[in-house]
């Protein structure tokens, strides 16, 4: 919050696009492996998941056949969690306006101070 990476009011809110890459998506993707493992045994390494959460482009051959080597609803779930982690998640971590979220309507006495 210091930074102005996140904001506090009227409720938490990522600012960073940058920030949640670097910092917060790697954490994100440790519990998204821990939800993966607990779903059914995964038969490649930890650091092969993580990387592939985490990195969008460039991931090296060896990791990416390894990953394909995943059977078909276990390439899904890895799949979901890239793309709620890369896009998704992000994005609703970034809406600021309570509106969005149908947490204020226009009878609300604080509608008048809304941008």
């Amino acid at each position: 919050l210091r930074e102005k990476q996140l904001q506090a009011s009227p409720h938490l809110a990522l600012l960073s696009a940058d920030f949640y890459h670097k910092e917060l998506r790697p954490l994100l993707a440790e519990w998204m492996l821990l939800w993966l493992r607990r779903r059914q045994p995964l038969p490649v390494k930890d650091t092969v998941v993580l990387r592939y959460l985490c990195v969008d482009v460039g991931a090296e051959r060896a990791q990416m056949d390894e990953i394909r080597s995943l059977s078909d609803s276990q390439l899904k779930a890895i799949n979901l969690c890239r793309s709620w982690l890369s896009v998704l998640l992000p994005h609703l971590a970034s809406r600021v306006h309570r509106v969005h979220y149908g947490l204020l309507d226009e009878d609300s006495p604080t509608w008048s101070k809304e941008p």
